[in-house]
């Protein structure tokens, strides 16, 4: 068994080599079909193909180059924010298979910390679009997702990097079916020395040094493992990532350094019966964030939990019309220093609503009830309509419109 593997995993090489000024690259890749819940065709989305995915390095590169929206990206190794529509980082969601990602803590998510090897399936839903998925995306949301393929034949590939200044990155991927189950994994390493030269405009003469404490070290390990059901599919996935970040060059200090480390774990359940689909998901979601200046003495380390609950619920009453019911259940826990002591919070929603579709005609009504801790909001409706003009072309009028509410996060609280 090992050494057809060890073969097959040659074949499926790809290699990248790259200086200054060329690349070459060689990837192989599978078109995708999404399976899930649909977004009604009368709201913006943009969807990223698996090609997309896999010549990008991370999910801030996958939107940078495949989308309109403004990724703000301070280089290699640091930060990443989104501004979707012109609204901050923490109006944009992310979610990984349902699960929401957004920190409890500051409300945002770092794309740097996203390699494109841990997901093969990628949406941006803007605007009005994003009430579907959650309450408090006043920009948008980013929909990452793992696909179930029960059918597929057993697959292995491995992609190596290397660039200048000491840059070497790996990514390997597998999934195996055996006797109605399903294995796949992901395997993520990326490191460079980082030591280019620059002019520094921070000092008197502007003078030219090496780049110092720059080094970068990104390692990763995604599992899942499925079951398949009758009607449906039963399983689970574990995301374990660490991430060094660099300074900047107008630090002096080379006593700095941060650490982000993550991990995620959920279990989902997926069934269809007769006109009713189901899918249960529940996840947890741990991040620590340590920053460490040893020449100024300081050491700061926050903690960050949380634990998110979905069901989702079709029934299709005929061809043309489809009932929805969707609830979720959160809880957010921090612990850091900036805070008097361990902060908590309960939020949950529920939303409910049809879409129907008549010929040329598509509508949908929903409406979202929402509950954070004392706090009940019974009125968060999102309506919208799609009319095809022309039956043989492509002529369309779209509406949509809808009231969203975005909280606080814990630092803005406290």
């Amino acid at each position: 068994m090992i050494k057809p593997l060890f073969i097959l995993v040659l074949l499926l090489l790809s290699v990248d080599v790259f200086g200054n000024n060329e690349t070459i690259d060689t990837i192989a890749g599978k078109t995708f079909e999404l399976v899930d819940q649909k977004i009604p065709k009368q709201y913006k989305k943009t969807t990223f193909d698996s090609i997309s995915i896999l010549e990008s390095h991370s999910l801030s590169e996958l939107i940078q180059q495949h989308s309109s929206v403004f990724i703000k990206d301070y280089g290699p190794g640091s930060l990443s924010s989104i501004s979707f529509r012109g609204t901050g980082a923490s109006h944009t969601q992310v979610q990984w298979n349902g699960v929401l990602l957004n920190s409890p803590m500051n409300g945002q998510v770092d794309f740097s910390l996203y390699p494109t090897i841990f997901f093969n399936q990628a949406e941006l839903h803007h605007g009005a679009a994003s009430l579907l998925d959650r309450n408090g995306a006043l920009g948008g949301s980013v929909l990452l997702k793992n696909s179930q393929d029960f059918e597929a034949k057993n697959t292995a590939f491995i992609k190596q990097s290397v660039g200048s200044f000491g840059a070497y990155k790996t990514e390997f991927s597998s999934a195996f079916v055996q006797n109605k189950w399903l294995f796949d994994t992901q395997l993520f390493y990326y490191t460079t020395q980082n030591d280019f030269e620059f002019i520094n405009i921070s000092k008197k003469g502007n003078p030219i040094e090496k780049q110092k404490n720059a080094e970068i070290l990104q390692y990763g390990i995604q599992q899942g493992i499925y079951r398949q059901l009758k009607n449906g599919s039963f399983g689970g996935r574990i995301w374990l990532f660490d991430s060094n970040l660099a300074p900047t060059i107008t630090k002096d200090s080379s006593s700095e350094s941060q650490k982000d480390q993550s991990f995620r774990a959920l279990l989902e359940y997926k069934h269809l019966r007769n006109k009713l689909s189901f899918n249960i998901t529940s996840g947890l979601i741990k991040d620590v964030l340590i920053y460490e200046d040893k020449s100024a003495k300081i050491y700061s380390k926050s903690n960050s939990y949380l634990i998110d609950n979905l069901i989702n619920i079709n029934y299709y009453l005929n061809n043309k019309i489809n009932i929805i019911n969707n609830l979720n259940i959160r809880f957010e826990t921090a612990e850091s220093g900036g805070y008097s002591n361990i902060k908590q919070r309960t939020q949950g929603s529920w939303m409910t609503g049809a879409i129907f579709s008549f010929g040329q005609l598509q509508l949908n009504v929903f409406n979202r009830f929402i509950a954070l801790n004392n706090v009940f909001n019974p009125f968060a409706p999102s309506i919208g309509g799609k009319l095809q003009l022309l039956a043989k072309e492509q002529l369309y009028i779209k509406v949509n419109a809808g009231i969203n509410y975005h909280y606080p996060s814990l630092n803005d609280l406290f």
